[in-house]
């Protein structure tokens, strides 16, 4: 569920810029471990179900501390926009 919510977000910058990859990678790998969890839930053992689930929600978070990464580092951090120091 909450890769759905951090559509929003992924959706409002540049779609697939380079800071939004490992989001976007995570996402999808999220999202496919939470489907294919419900759907070998009646066929296999419910052990592998859950360990699907388990990774979909370790992939969330993953894609989440992303999200919180790209977000909150600003870009006037780099080196380049840092004013030059004086040596005396």
């Amino acid at each position: 569920m909450s890769n759905f919510a951090m559509i929003v977000q992924l959706t409002r910058g540049a779609r697939f810029s380079k800071q939004y990859l490992f989001v976007w990678i995570w996402f999808f790998l999220g999202v496919a471990c939470a489907v294919a969890s419900v759907a070998i839930y009646p066929v296999c053992n419910t052990a592998w179900s859950n360990l699907l689930s388990f990774s979909a929600a370790i992939a969330g978070f993953g894609a989440t501390l992303g999200v919180a990464m790209t977000v909150v580092v600003p870009r006037s951090c780099s080196d380049e926009t840092q004013p030059k120091r004086k040596i005396d």
